[in-house]
């Protein structure tokens, strides 16, 4: 019976996917249950006029509704675990119900009649009704699908067979007269009842069967279960009339679950075993396979049977004497480039002490990220407690001197009791187009600067005076974000030159006649470079560092930048030390060195000699986005210069310009701005030189960073004699 039944549900299962590959597994548990089913009923007549013999009306009954009820027992056998077909996967399940079924339904058909009421003739009707039950014993099998979407979810398919041991009725005809009291003489309203079995009616029905169901785990074997089903019939429930009627069931089922046996996992864990043996004869690399070994490891839970094979294998891996790889070499040149950017070979790095004044102007703004009123961290900003005991310090760093700006300022207006300070707030465009309260944010910005000089630093509210908010007097371009970014201010003005007079520091530093230097390098390897690392120090100090991976440049450029020089230690018992270090497949490093002798001259031995020099440097800032005109404040700077530069002194311009833009346009607008410059200093500079954008001295990627890159660099060096002669006339 089992074999009849899994091969009855294969037949279905072809039938639902074509070409599927099914896969038998007998060891799923098998289910018993219950079920109730309440119906809904529709008759459909034909338009038969009489059951049988019995007298009929002159019209026909018509299609009606009616209910019934369907319970009993169930069981559910899993026939496939399995259905594969276009990578899907889904399970397989026959079920076998076996119950009861009673159906009431009443047909009625209406004949219209005249009746004599009062001695008038008035129209009526007489309805003569039918009441039948059909009452059955039967079995359904049904073919169950859990689709691969979900596993408690089924679809039904299958058929119904029963007996049908009760098919009774009870016909009655009742008289019926609107909108009147008529009183019937005789029988009355109701009359010709009529009791008895359905005649010819069949003692089988057949139903095709189709539904849903979903499972609810109540416990860890129990499921409460509701379905939905319908019946369409196969037959009709007499053999002389045209009458059948289709069911609708809902209902709800209770299963509990029975293993038949332990589903069994099956699994083979592999190991490999390596014996790696050298061999000084052997002509190639080999492997070979010495021994497998079988061990069979069983584990049993209460409702699983695992077992396991454990694989060993065992390999020989016969080698040839490895060659130690040859180690890279490397033929390393220094170049040092000098102003006149030729190149010549370095032996020596020599250096002088000099007398290093830098001069640059404050920016007079704070920027504030988009839509937002809090001043950034990147300022550095003070308590009340800090403020009392605040020192400036000199630092040759032009950005950390700018974000303590708001300090500066506040010093300055503590210092200064009568000096007053204008502060306007301003957006962006983009913040003016999307911000419904762009300017109550426009205010909040600039009483956020007021406030912190307010509380920080004790300045009285009434020197303090807030401009009409709006874009700034000198909007960027916002045609790109760096240019929104930098319309996000504060912009700070005070009639007082001390407030916003440009900072002063002094020190001393080294000088080579060398701009840059540069590596020549002739590497040769036979294995593949991964990574390379080229350091630069002196006395222990790291003065640059670079990596890459893949195949080491065979030229590389090195800036002596100021703030390399100002690592330098100030003897000369120490070499500058170049290193790289390559390193190759199999974890192989390999170290190369150059060192190279470092001469310093110190002020003591130039100032014997007179021939200390002095270099002032001077910043020129507030160059427009695209502009190479000074502004006023910057003419005013180039004046003061112009008064202070002798004769016999060395000057330098060098103009710069931020990201903003084409290379090719950045670097042409710099060469017009030092040009502009030098024009304005009316003294014949040894160098006039635009090196287009700045990213190196300033972070591009902040508003601030770009404005400070829009700048030229003067650089004056005068000797000792021409200082001393200053000293002496201040």
């Amino acid at each position: 019976m089992r074999k009849v039944c899994e091969l009855f549900a294969t037949l279905n299962v072809v039938l639902l996917s074509a070409g599927a590959q099914i896969v038998i597994d007998t060891t799923n548990p098998i289910q018993f249950g219950i079920y109730a089913h309440g119906a809904l009923t529709r008759s459909r007549t034909g338009g038969f006029t009489q059951l049988g013999t019995i007298s009929k009306p002159p019209v026909p009954f018509r299609d009606a509704w009616g209910d019934g009820i369907a319970f009993g027992g169930l069981v559910n056998s899993p026939l496939s675990s399995l259905i594969t077909a276009n990578q899907t996967t889904a399970a397989i399940h026959l079920g076998l119900r076996v119950g009861f079924a009673l159906q009431f339904v009443q047909l009625a058909a209406n004949e219209q009649q005249r009746f004599i009421v009062g001695g008038i003739p008035t129209s009526g009707s007489i309805i003569h009704t039918v009441r039948a039950t059909f009452a059955s014993f039967g079995g359904e099998a049904m073919v169950e699908l859990t689709p691969p979407f979900h596993e408690n979810f089924r679809i039904h398919a299958g058929t119904r067979v029963a007996w049908v041991y009760s098919a009774t009725f009870r016909q009655t005809e009742n008289l019926y007269v609107p909108q009147t009291r008529a009183v019937f003489i005789g029988s009355g309203e109701t009359r010709r009842i009529i009791e008895d079995d359905i005649p010819n009616a069949r003692k089988h029905e057949v139903y095709a069967l189709a539904g849903i169901s979903y499972n609810i785990p109540i416990e860890k074997r129990f499921a409460l279960v509701p379905e939905i089903m319908v019946a369409v019939p196969l037959a009709t429930h007499t053999s002389d009339l045209p009458w059948r009627s289709s069911w609708l069931r809902a209902g709800i089922a209770v299963k509990v679950t029975i293993p038949t046996s332990k589903p069994i996992v099956h699994d083979t864990l592999t190991q490999r075993d390596t014996i790696i043996k050298v061999i000084p004869t052997l002509e190639r690399d080999t492997t070979v396979l010495l021994s497998v070994e079988h061990r069979l490891t069983i584990n049993e839970t209460e409702d699983v049977r695992y077992e396991y094979v454990h694989r060993r294998e065992v390999y020989e891996r016969r080698l040839q004497p490895s060659k130690e790889p040859e180690k890279p070499s490397v033929a390393m040149k220094v170049l040092e480039r000098l102003p006149d950017s030729t190149y010549a070979e370095l032996d020596t790095l020599r250096c002088r002490e000099i007398v290093w004044t830098d001069f640059h102007p404050l920016l007079p703004y704070i920027f504030f990220d988009y839509g937002s009123s809090t001043v950034s961290t990147r300022y550095q900003q003070l308590t009340r407690m800090d403020a009392e005991r605040y020192v400036p310090t000199v630092s040759m760093d032009q950005m950390h001197t700018y974000y303590s700006l708001l300090n500066i300022i506040g010093r300055g207006l503590r210092n200064n009791p009568v000096a007053e300070l204008r502060i306007k707030g301003c957006v962006s465009r983009r913040e003016q187009q999307h911000l419904q309260n762009w300017r109550q944010l426009a205010q909040q910005r600039a009483e956020a600067i007021g406030q912190y000089f307010i509380q920080s630093w004790g300045i009285d509210p009434k020197r303090i005076i807030y401009l009409p908010v709006g874009l700034p007097s000198k909007p960027s371009n916002e045609r790109s974000d760096d240019g929104v970014m930098e319309n996000q201010r504060v912009e700070l003005y005070s009639s007082s030159d001390e407030l916003m007079q440009p900072v002063m520091m002094r020190d001393t530093m080294l000088e080579s006649r060398a701009t840059h230097l540069r590596l020549l390098l002739h590497l040769t390897a036979k294995s593949p470079i991964i990574r390379w690392q080229l350091e630069i120090s002196h006395a222990k100090r790291v003065l640059y560092k670079n990596t890459g991976t893949g195949e080491c440049p065979e030229v590389m450029d090195i800036a002596l930048s100021a703030d390399l020089m100002r690592r330098l230690v100030r003897t000369d018992t120490a070499s500058l030390v170049i290193s790289l270090r390559l390193e190759q497949q199999g974890n192989k490093q390999t170290m190369f060195t150059r060192q190279i002798p470092l001469k310093v001259e110190t002020l003591e031995q130039l100032r014997s000699r007179q021939q200390i020099t002095e270099v002032d440097r001077y910043i020129l800032m507030l160059f427009d986005a695209g502009r190479a005109e000074p502004s006023r404040a910057s003419r005013s700077l180039i004046e003061y210069i112009r008064g202070r530069i002798q004769p016999g002194s060395n000057v330098s311009v060098i103009g710069s310009t931020d990201r903003t833009g084409s290379l090719q346009y950045n670097i042409e607008l710099s060469k017009r701005r030092a040009r502009a410059v030098a024009a304005l200093l009316e003294y014949p500079a040894k160098r006039v030189e635009g090196i287009g954008p700045d990213t190196t001295s300033y972070d591009n990627n902040t508003p601030e960073g770009r404005f400070h890159a829009r700048t030229v660099k003067i650089e004056v060096e005068r000797p000792y004699s021409y200082r001393a002669l200053l000293d002496r006339r201040d």
